[in-house]
């Protein structure tokens, strides 16, 4: 495929399970959110209880990620209307709202790599790197970090379950080594046990 940079963050696109359908909970983002919370963006619950976004690697002691941002709600649980051509439908710094996500630890997203990869890095621990986001549609810019690439779980939340199916055909059949587009799962999800068994449905 083409190098095309477009980061969309975490597109969520299958399960490991099979199910086809993917579960979605509600939860709160307060008035003291640290980053602008955007659709596909990664996220933890804080010590409080609300939504926060995950902008960079994580720590062993860091909290493990809920999911994925499905959408966005204001403070009065309706959804934000667009104000186009520069305002999408997201939750600015300091502002109360609420977020669906993607709360299933089996879903497997699609994201855009910082750098190229390639088939020897399916089945390693990679964090992600994430700025403001695209503020005119209302979606996240979050991408892998290659630098954080490696086959250490500790400190990392996501594993590379495969390359994206738009790659495979250049990167499986003896095209192009260096990729862009991968398949993660959450590995170390705040609904899993230590050993990574699912404990929602």
């Amino acid at each position: 495929m083409p190098d095309i940079r477009d980061p969309r963050g975490l597109v969520p696109s299958r399960t490991l399970n099979g199910h086809q359908d993917f579960h979605i909970i509600d939860y709160r983002v307060s008035a003291n959110n640290n980053s602008v919370i955007m659709r596909n963006d990664l996220v933890i619950l804080d010590g409080s209880g609300d939504i926060q976004k995950v902008r960079s690697l994580s720590t062993a002691a860091s909290p493990a990620p809920i999911g994925v941002v499905a959408y966005c709600l204001g403070a009065d649980r309706r959804p934000l209307t667009f104000n186009q051509p520069t305002r999408g439908p997201y939750i600015t710094v300091s502002t109360d709202g609420y977020v669906g996500v993607y709360v299933d630890p089996d879903i497997i997203y699609n994201v855009q790599c910082d750098g190229t990869a390639s088939r020897a890095n399916v089945g390693q621990y990679i964090g992600v790197t994430a700025g403001i986001g695209n503020t005119a549609a209302g979606y996240s810019n979050t991408q892998l970090r290659f630098l954080d690439v490696t086959a250490t779980a500790v400190g990392h939340y996501l594993q590379v379950i495969g390359l994206s199916p738009d790659e495979l055909a250049d990167s499986y059949e003896g095209g192009a080594a260096g990729v862009r587009n991968l398949e993660v799962r959450i590995s170390r999800h705040r609904f899993s046990d230590a050993i990574g068994r699912a404990i929602v449905t």
